[in-house]
């Protein structure tokens, strides 16, 4: 569905519930697809490709506002969530998408859309696309490449995330090669989990923070030779270390300029489906959890890096 579909859908949607004043909530759906489109994080070869979780995007689009949301504005999302999702189950819909003058794939609103899957393998996951199956889970990434896409778009809610290499970029050579599985045709690097908000933790202490409080930013500074510091001016030989300001700030860019982050929300159990997604990808820079079967070279030279001072 495009945009100027989805809009004709909720005008339809809201000229059928009998409103003293849709124009109000139509206004408002236009606000939104005027965030949609200010941004390509929500759009997929031109067709929606929105977060299943509908809070996460009211949180974004609330950013984008940097006021609070309000009323119309909320119901707006809510009708558009509705509308894709089937729970608006009329012909309002697919006739305002049938009237659309632009060929593109319709939605059929009147069909209950089921997915059936054989039951996974326990250390089984399949990869497609932005979906990863994991047992009875499915999740949603959502893409981030840091050179065109505002980190504060990041969900607040709890989650996994998975770190890769753009396209072209490199870590600097080391004498042991790492071995990279693909994650959407992109190198994984490392892969994590938040219970604390992955907006927090991905933006703030990763590609922002200092290496104290980040094992991704402390192994990519020590690959790229930066010298570890003590962390504490007043307990240097606690063995806890950093980064000078200097490189922290240098090692951010790098961090936007070569990476691109996936994420997605899990409300349940996450660290079971953080140990399966590691399992299944043996990401380099991950230290612990992995198999013991790949990348064992490169990790033991990755830790002498890290422990040097």
């Amino acid at each position: 569905m495009r945009v100027h579909e989805m809009i004709m859908c909720v005008d339809n949607y809201l000229d059928c519930r009998g409103l003293a004043d849709p124009r109000i909530r139509k206004n408002a759906i236009r606000k939104v697809a005027e965030f949609i489109k200010s941004t390509d994080i929500y759009l997929k070869n031109g067709h929606l490709n929105l977060p299943v979780d509908k809070d996460s995007f009211k949180d974004a689009y609330c950013r984008y506002k940097q006021i609070a949301l309000n009323g119309a504005e909320k119901s707006a999302i809510n009708h558009m969530y509705d509308i894709i999702n089937g729970k608006i189950s009329n012909n309002t819909a697919n006739n305002a998408i049938q009237s659309s003058d632009i060929d593109s794939p319709r939605y059929d609103f009147n069909k209950v859309q089921t997915k059936s899957r054989k039951q996974a393998d326990q250390n089984t996951i399949s990869k497609h696309n932005s979906m990863v199956n994991i047992e009875d889970k499915v999740l949603q990434f959502i893409k981030i490449d840091p050179k065109h896409q505002d980190l504060n778009s990041i969900s607040h809610q709890n989650g996994i995330y998975i770190f890769t290499l753009s396209e072209g970029c490199d870590i600097p050579d080391t004498q042991n090669k790492p071995e990279y599985e693909l994650y959407e045709g992109q190198r994984v690097l490392y892969i994590g989990q938040t219970k604390s908000g992955l907006n927090s933790r991905i933006n703030k202490t990763h590609f922002n923070g200092r290496a104290g409080s980040s094992t991704l930013r402390k192994s990519l500074g020590c690959l790229l030779g930066y010298k570890l510091i003590p962390r504490s001016k007043k307990n240097p030989n606690d063995g806890k270390t950093t980064f000078e300001k200097c490189d922290e700030i240098k090692l951010s860019q790098w961090m936007r300029d070569n990476l691109i982050v996936y994420y997605a929300i899990v409300l349940d159990d996450i660290d079971s489906a953080e140990n399966k997604l590691i399992n299944s990808y043996s990401p380099p820079l991950n230290l612990s959890k992995v198999p013991m079967d790949r990348n064992q070279g490169f990790r033991s030279e990755l830790s002498s890096l890290r422990s040097m001072k």
